[in-house]
């Protein structure tokens, strides 16, 4: 078994956005939207793909870009063109504090009331998986808060973390982490992922 490496934080705040126009505009998102499977296999919880360039296993053109160097902007793949234009500006900024990178996904993440996601790591070194590329090791994520509630909490490693609506931030998902939503009301974020051009 390979010894596991391990990122040296928890949490990186990255930035607040102004997410007033973008949360209500999710809040009108018809529910069935959110499918609840696990299409996504990087999203446990009832998600809303907004942009990809793959996801779940590795897709061809995620190896290629990596292969070849040759950055990728994400397809979209959300038919709402306003839910994109309010995600953009978003993107576009962790595009720019990440040079040379290319998108994994782009997706609306909700945890119900009183549901929580298991302690669990997104990438295991000792797996049998076609991820040769290291994705889910590699990859950057960050969480963009959209709704929340005083009794949701996200922890990782040795931190627990009561997020803020409108705060971003990185999460090292290398590390073991939970999330709870002990509240009455959704908690919704936006889920971006950065994958290096080069790993």
């Amino acid at each position: 078994m390979k010894k596991e490496e391990f990122k040296d934080f928890d949490f990186n705040f990255i930035a607040n956005f102004d997410i007033e126009k973008l949360s209500k505009k999710v809040l009108t998102l018809p529910k069935e939207h959110f499918d609840g499977t696990k299409d996504n296999y990087f999203l446990w919880t009832s998600s809303y793909q907004i942009a990809e360039v793959g996801f779940g296993h590795l897709s061809t053109i995620i190896r290629q870009a990596i292969v070849n160097k040759k950055p990728l902007s994400p397809k979209i793949v959300s038919k709402d063109q306003e839910l994109w234009d309010l995600v953009k500006p978003i993107a576009r900024y962790l595009e720019s504090i990440n040079p040379g990178k290319i998108h994994g996904s782009i997706a609306l993440s909700n945890l119900l009331p009183q549901t929580s996601i298991p302690e669990h790591r997104d990438y295991s070194d000792n797996s049998v998986s076609v991820d040769f590329l290291k994705y889910s090791k590699e990859t950057k994520r960050y969480h963009i808060v959209l709704t929340t509630n005083e009794k949701t909490s996200f922890t990782n490693g040795n931190t627990k973390k009561f997020m803020k609506v409108g705060e971003c931030w990185e999460i090292n998902k290398s590390n073991l982490h939970s999330v709870r939503n002990d509240g009455l009301t959704d908690r919704i974020h936006l889920v971006i992922d950065i994958l290096p051009k080069t790993l």
